[in-house]
């Protein structure tokens, strides 16, 4: 069993994590960033193999011709929670698995989601608009205490927030197709974006979520709300209708971070918008955290082991 570990990072891996790696299989690693299709070695080698991939090797697209070239491969183990560059249904069919890695930064999401919920909250985007003084009649901040906060999916990161949030002393509802929290009050997602002063999308990025926030539900915000995200979730909305509610003064303002296609979000000049790089991830600790999961996932890999299998 072969590893082709694609990560152009140095010094990602601990030693003893490489020794782990090289202890359950031949590694092989990449470091130039490149479509994976252009990588010679990989295409030529005809032995059992798995991909252990951070998407940045490859700017995030891999296409079925690609994966189709790839002699002998089993399974495809990205660093990523996200796995939408690629297509699952092919791969099943090529009998590839395609594992993510999840969990090691919700809290650093958590935390950059309540950072732009403060930044927003005070108005900190018109104030730095305003060449950092003080404009009192038009920088009157608000608090977030005693306010609705509306988070829309339940997963870890939706899960996490509305405990930190419940701490500040908001009171928290939620909207989730499948999952429940009996400390939490569950509404409509119509109800959700009329009724909420923060509405924090935490939703994967499938077929199915790209549908379902649309210009409807954020028309109905109230003129005093806040729309808050961490990146993909800019991409499951209508860009230019949120830019227009925030340009036009419809909402109190927005604290999104964009990446990948996110232009339309990061030009806009005027408003409470906190319009920022995708970082919310990116900590220490959540650096660490991220190697040693996919170290896991790709030893569980050469074993035929998948516990984070989403094809």
């Amino acid at each position: 069993m072969k590893i082709y570990l694609f990560c152009h990072y140095r010094d990602y891996f601990s030693e003893m994590q490489m020794k782990q790696l090289k202890n359950a299989a031949t590694v092989i690693v990449v470091r130039k960033i490149q479509p994976i299709g252009k990588c010679q070695t990989l295409m030529n080698d005809k032995d059992e193999k798995i991909i252990a991939m951070d998407p940045d090797s490859c700017a995030w697209k891999i296409s079925n011709e690609e994966i189709g070239r790839i002699p002998n491969l089993k399974a495809i183990v990205f660093n990523t929670t996200s796995y939408d560059f690629i297509d699952l249904d092919y791969c099943r069919q090529k009998n590839i698995v395609v594992t993510n890695n999840r969990n090691f930064a919700s809290e650093a999401v958590v935390e950059w989601l309540l950072m732009m919920s403060l930044m927003v909250a005070r108005k900190l985007p018109l104030v730095h608009q305003n060449g950092w003084k003080i404009d009192y009649s038009r920088h009157m901040g608000m608090e977030l205490y005693g306010k609705t906060a509306g988070i829309i999916g339940l997963g870890n990161i939706g899960t996490r927030l509305g405990e930190l949030l419940q701490a500040l002393g908001m009171n928290v509802v939620y909207w989730s197709k499948k999952s429940r929290n009996d400390r939490l009050k569950r509404v409509s997602l119509t109800q959700l974006f009329k009724t909420a002063d923060y509405i924090y999308p935490c939703l994967a990025k499938n077929q199915k979520t790209m549908r379902l926030i649309d210009k409807k539900h954020i028309r109905s915000m109230k003129k005093s709300a806040c729309l808050i995200a961490a990146s993909p979730q800019y991409t499951l909305m209508d860009c230019q209708t949120i830019a227009k509610q925030v340009n036009d003064k419809k909402i109190y303002g927005i604290g999104f971070e964009y990446e990948r296609g996110g232009e339309l979000l990061g030009n806009i000049k005027k408003g409470n918008a906190l319009i920022t790089p995708a970082l919310a991830w990116y900590t220490k600790e959540t650096t660490m955290r991220n190697a040693e999961k996919w170290v896991e996932n790709m030893v569980n890999a050469t074993r035929s082991m998948y516990p984070n299998k989403v094809n």
